[in-house]
């Protein structure tokens, strides 16, 4: 699947949008939190994307974005805490 280069920055523009509304100070401790991101990047994969823009995208790409987006916060997380690995 090819999007176009405005596409691509739509949606990533909308999901640090969202990244943005839903972190919280100490959200990589915070499992409620989390799962409130996650659901807010499911509602726009599905509810925008695939409903209003009519992108359908494999879920299997769809997890792996979400999966990225929320261990690059748990690694940054550590990496300012000064851990040497992550846990």
């Amino acid at each position: 699947m090819l999007w176009s280069n405005t596409v691509t920055a739509d949606v990533a523009q909308s999901i640090i949008g969202i990244v943005k509304d839903h972190h919280i100070v100490d959200i990589w401790q915070n499992e409620m939190a989390q799962n409130n991101m996650r659901n807010a990047i499911d509602d726009y994969s599905f509810d925008v994307m695939r409903d209003e823009k009519g992108i359908d995208t494999p879920l299997d790409l769809l997890d792996d974005i979400e999966l990225r987006i929320m261990d690059k916060g748990t690694i940054q997380r550590h990496t300012e805490l000064g851990e040497t690995t992550v846990k």
